[in-house]
């Protein structure tokens, strides 16, 4: 005897969710019903599946490393910075949303993950397109989760105490995520000379909503002397931390603040980014933000000696 939900059955359910591989969701869309209801759907009919049908959707159709956040590596950093900025952690579950197909494929490499990649098209506000990996995994949550990276973290986050070995990983996770590398070359007769050094116009930006966070960056940068004058007149009103602090700017809407930006100029940028690339692998950086870098260390090099 087939019972229905709306046209499906056992022997259609087994179709779709073993052989044709789509989830719970994507079946529940087919049909017309919330996942809700066919998972209500699914335990009245447990009986009517073999023993060893029972078993295997008990397990998980997507694998990955379980352990992936358990031991400090630089890839464990790298990819904790890219969930402390883009991630969201739920209770059960962790998903990564980019604009950067690449980034979220990286991710899911590094994870060893099989968990499929899903395009959301442009809605609202965004004008691009998204790449979501969401991995249901309540180990791989609770581990974020004691690591800093926790639910609604945007503004609550905290730097996190590194291994010295696993910073500079992490925080280039945290610039692909949500930081940025601009180089605009200048002309020859506008070099700034420093040491018999030029100073071409690229800069290093990093937006967070977290004072806290920001900071705390900030002040690891501090203590590898990328100490670069503050600024004014960028779109904010700076935050005195030290006389001598990195450039961190209050960003306001509506007379609020929303969000901090810490800046990092020529130099200091140039500088930035031989700490967190150098002696990388392709498989740990977004390729367009390193390939910025690299433009403006090869102008240097051409044009600035």
């Amino acid at each position: 005897m087939q019972r229905k939900l709306h046209g499906l059955s056992v022997v259609a359910f087994h179709q779709l969710y073993f052989t044709e591989k789509l989830s719970l969701r994507e079946i529940a869309g087919l049909f017309g019903v919330s996942h809700t209801a066919l998972y209500a759907w699914f335990r009245r009919h447990h009986s009517d599946f073999s023993e060893g049908l029972r078993n295997h959707f008990k397990r998980s159709k997507y694998h990955l490393n379980e352990d992936f956040f358990r031991t400090w590596t630089p890839e464990m950093a790298y990819v904790l910075g890219i969930f402390a900025t883009d991630g969201n952690v739920q209770k059960y579950a962790v998903s990564l949303s980019s604009t950067d197909h690449e980034l979220v494929v990286k991710v899911k490499n590094l994870m060893r993950s099989t968990h499929p990649i899903h395009t959301v098209p442009p809605r609202g506000y965004s004008r691009k397109t998204q790449y979501l990996l969401r991995i249901s995994s309540k180990r791989i949550a609770s581990e974020l989760v004691n690591l800093g990276v926790g639910p609604r973290k945007s503004r609550t986050i905290h730097f996190p105490k590194l291994p010295a070995e696993c910073a500079r990983h992490f925080i280039r996770g945290c610039w692909d995520g949500d930081g940025s590398l601009q180089f605009r070359p200048r002309p020859v007769h506008l070099f700034r000379r420093k040491q018999g050094r030029s100073a071409p116009g690229l800069v290093a930006s990093f937006v967070s909503g977290s004072r806290s966070f920001i900071l705390g960056m900030a002040a690891h940068l501090k203590e590898l002397g990328i100490r670069p004058q503050r600024q004014r007149g960028l779109g904010g009103t700076n935050i005195a931390v030290e006389p001598d602090s990195l450039s961190v700017y209050q960003l306001r809407r509506h007379g609020k603040v929303v969000s901090y930006d810490l800046k990092l100029h020529s130099k200091n940028a140039l500088e930035f980014g031989k700490y967190i690339y150098e002696g990388v692998p392709e498989s740990m950086y977004l390729t367009r933000k390193y390939e910025v870098w690299w433009k403006a260390c090869e102008w240097v090099q051409t044009q600035g000696r």
